[in-house]
């Protein structure tokens, strides 16, 4: 079994949140794979929510972002890897300066170190660009604030 922790992060904008997504998965130029969310394995003794900032951060850059809460999770078996999968999603809220666009080096220690990933904030009618594997949690029931037009602020985006 693989446990996995993932960061989905919403930013308010002016019509509402976007979702956090990254691309350049594998340095891959032809045939780029879907977007992704940042996140990955667990380290031993690591918990899922201690997993999910140190991925996030390794991954993007980003800080200890606001907790809004944690979507669930997903268990599944993954050909790639030949290895039943446990991840848990987490939803968090970045600050409305945050960069519409950025790129960042992978640090850690991962299979993804040195790994150039960009990033960029999807709207709701864009999520079909993400990897099936991770929309499980991106519905209207597990992030209505991403599918309403829900006002920017109304999380509170200390």
């Amino acid at each position: 079994m693989r446990y996995k922790a993932f960061a989905l992060v919403l930013r308010p904008d002016n019509r509402g949140y976007r979702l956090l997504a990254l691309s350049g998965y594998a340095n891959r130029t032809e045939n780029p794979p879907p977007l992704r969310f940042p996140g990955g394995n667990l380290d031993p003794g690591e918990t899922p929510e201690e997993a999910m900032y140190r991925e996030l951060f390794e991954e993007s850059g980003l800080g200890r972002l606001k907790l809004l809460r944690k979507l669930g999770v997903h268990r599944y078996y993954k050909e790639f890897i030949q290895s039943q999968v446990e991840r848990h999603d987490f939803l968090l809220l970045a600050p409305g300066h945050t960069p519409d666009r950025w790129s960042h080096v992978v640090t850690g220690e991962g299979g993804d170190t040195d790994y150039l990933f960009t990033y960029q904030w999807l709207r709701a009618d864009e999520t079909a660009l993400l990897s099936d594997e991770l929309t499980t949690f991106v519905t209207p029931e597990h992030i209505p604030e991403l599918f309403e037009c829900t006002a920017p602020g109304s999380l509170q985006d200390d």
